[in-house]
């Protein structure tokens, strides 16, 4: 899942916990959003990344409640769009996943992440063709890793096109 920082939280507390969520001590960052949301429960960042945490540890509705809050609060953040298409693909809602994916991507068009689980998520529903003109648009403009890659190739398996 992409991890994005943006936000009004103090600096360093803000760099430590996503450092922390980053480096896989869930329990450090979480202790620290907790307590950003104790001052400011509306912290759209802290959220977010609690969010984050609670995915990343299987617990997906809390993972969808607390991401869902944050998109309320702050629609502009394509990350959390990303983060929440992330969390409803893991619950096979591939139509909700579908439309978070597409407005992370209608915010930063230029984001691999949700240009690939997009295309897993159309390949879910059987949009196959819609899946691989995605991930063949991107890489015509450039955006390019291996994970792109290795769905390009589960939907040209799907495809039969060996």
């Amino acid at each position: 899942m992409e991890l994005h920082s943006e936000g009004n939280q103090e600096p360093g507390r803000r760099e430590k916990a996503l450092g922390l969520l980053q480096s896989g001590q869930l329990a450090a960052a979480e202790a620290i959003y907790r307590e950003i949301l104790e001052l400011d429960p509306e912290n759209a960042d802290a959220l977010h990344y609690l969010g984050v945490a609670a995915y990343q540890q299987g617990e997906l509705p809390q993972a969808e409640r607390l991401i869902s809050r944050a998109v309320a609060l702050v629609p502009s953040n394509a990350a959390a769009f990303s983060n929440l298409g992330a969390v409803h693909l893991a619950q096979k809602r591939f139509r909700e996943a579908v439309s978070d994916f597409s407005a992370a991507l209608r915010l930063d068009s230029t984001a691999a992440a949700p240009i690939g689980n997009l295309a897993v998520a159309l390949a879910e529903l059987g949009e196959l063709q819609e899946a691989l003109t995605l991930i063949d648009t991107a890489h015509s403009r450039g955006i390019e890793t291996a994970q792109l890659q290795y769905n390009r190739g589960n939907v040209l398996l799907k495809l039969e096109r060996l």
